[in-house]
């Protein structure tokens, strides 16, 4: 199937690569350029690639640079294709996997594309370093197919995804509406797993300790500013509510 969207589509067959199980990387002939294309089969997917075009549309729209840029959305005979560029350089679970030292800029740039992000009324929805592009000029988010417009309730996305890890408990549960914090949490997450190579696991049930662990993660030095870690310390208060 493959090959028969790449020629529909005027991409070159004998370089593409697929970088992932929906996601190819190919040469557009016409562009002449290195494009991103997810596929969509189930209507699941399709949902997904959909809103996803969407969101990536009133980014473009709205100037936003911290993620990929839209080039396309296509329903074709037998699936549907979303086109994005391509970013030049490793996500952030491969540099992680790697054992990457990262540059303390990288904690505040990420702070800083998600602090914009929902200054726009949009939650991404789904933090974690699979979704995190480490370009030259700092990180990049992709995968916007869970992104959602805060404050909308969470029981009415007609389809809900999350990482367990990198997620809230009251999220998973489908509980709330759309929140900030659901992404602060997956950059807190991050943040642990950057700082100190270890995956946070708070104690939910004891709202103090919650709290503290937290709160732990946000050291002089990190590569923060003041202002950046006493707005995470605000966000951080909020958790218990999220249990």
């Amino acid at each position: 199937m493959i090959s028969d969207v790449l020629t529909q589509l005027e991409y070159r067959l004998s370089d593409a690569g697929q970088l992932h199980d929906r996601v190819w990387c190919a040469w557009h002939t016409q562009a002449e350029r290195w494009d991103c294309l997810k596929l969509a089969q189930t209507p699941e997917q399709r949902y997904g690639i959909r809103r996803e075009a969407h969101w990536l549309k009133v980014l473009r729209d709205a100037a936003y640079r911290g993620c990929v840029d839209y080039r396309g959305h296509y329903q074709l005979a037998d699936c549907e294709v979303l086109i994005t560029s391509r970013v030049n350089g490793l996500s952030l679970s491969e540099c992680l996997r790697q054992s990457t030292e990262f540059h303390p800029e990288f904690r505040n740039k990420l702070y800083l594309i998600l602090q914009q992000l929902h200054r726009l009324g949009i939650c991404h929805g789904d933090i974690k370093p699979a979704n995190i592009m480490l370009a030259d000029d700092g990180p990049v988010l992709i995968d916007f197919a869970s992104a959602a417009a805060l404050d909308m309730p969470v029981a009415d996305l007609p389809y809900r995804s999350f990482s367990p890890s990198y997620s809230l408990p009251a999220l998973q549960r489908g509980g709330g509406t759309v929140d900030v914090l659901h992404d602060w949490y997956g950059y807190l997450v991050i943040l642990s797993l950057v700082n100190n190579r270890t995956l946070l696991k708070p104690d939910w049930s004891d709202s103090d300790t919650v709290v503290t662990t937290v709160n732990s993660l946000l050291a002089d030095g990190d590569g923060l500013t003041a202002t950046a870690r006493e707005d995470l310390a605000q966000h951080i208060q909020r958790l218990p509510e999220f249990t």
